[in-house]
């Protein structure tokens, strides 16, 4: 697939983060390192227009964790695709171990692609790949993914190891892997070398982001 060449090395720029304020929040379900309270009050606080997006699964988790006005709260399903704050985006299943929905048949985990500028931003959430998934993202031309690699079966189920997200951002044809998910928690980590490496031998564009660093 033929694309523009990608710009590679992030940045640090403190004025693109102080003073800005945030339009959109994605949530991809209801765990709280993805739909954490207190984190999401402060945001919401400081960006009095930015509009929540969470899964229809988790209305009333978000609802109670994070009390916005009426018009602030989307809820999205697989499928569904919104325009808003200059962003379109769409709402694509997870698997965070295996698929799974609400009585309702909505899904429990979701990831988005973002599009914004011509460039098309795949955030996974967490999952792991489950059938059908490479072909119906190759769809959607996705120009960077944004993939968890701390996967580890027997120790930390869910989400893709760092071999399977190489493995999956080639596979859909993505013009780089941005690997996300891990340094968070002691438990629940990866070795971002060992990703970076696995990523250079499989001729994967990989850039790896600190705290601070904007890309691109």
């Amino acid at each position: 697939m033929n694309r523009s060449p990608i710009e590679t090395r992030p940045r640090t720029d403190p004025t693109r983060r102080r003073g800005a304020e945030v339009g959109l929040v994605l949530a991809t379900h209801a765990h709280t390192d993805h739909l954490d309270g207190k984190t999401l009050r402060a945001i919401c606080a400081a960006s009095p227009s930015a509009v929540l997006a969470v899964p229809a699964a988790c209305r009333e988790t978000a609802i109670e964790r994070v009390p916005l006005a009426a018009g602030r709260l989307l809820t999205l399903d697989a499928g569904d695709r919104v325009e808003l704050a200059g962003f379109e985006f769409t709402a694509i299943p997870a698997a965070h171990e295996t698929p799974a929905t609400d009585g309702q048949g909505h899904c429990l985990y979701l990831g988005y692609i973002v599009c914004c500028g011509g460039t098309s931003i795949y955030h996974a959430g967490d999952t792991v790949r489950f059938a059908g998934m490479a072909e119906m993202l190759r769809e959607h031309r996705i120009d960077v993914a944004l993939l968890p690699i701390n996967g580890r079966p027997g120790v930390v189920p869910g989400n893709l190891t760092a071999a399977e997200a190489v493995e999956l951002t080639r596979d859909i044809g993505a013009g780089m892997l941005i690997p996300c998910h891990f340094d968070m928690f002691d438990f629940n980590t990866a070795d971002r070398a060992e990703c970076e490496e696995m990523a250079r031998q499989a001729g994967v564009q990989c850039v790896v982001l600190c705290p601070g660093e904007c890309w691109p």
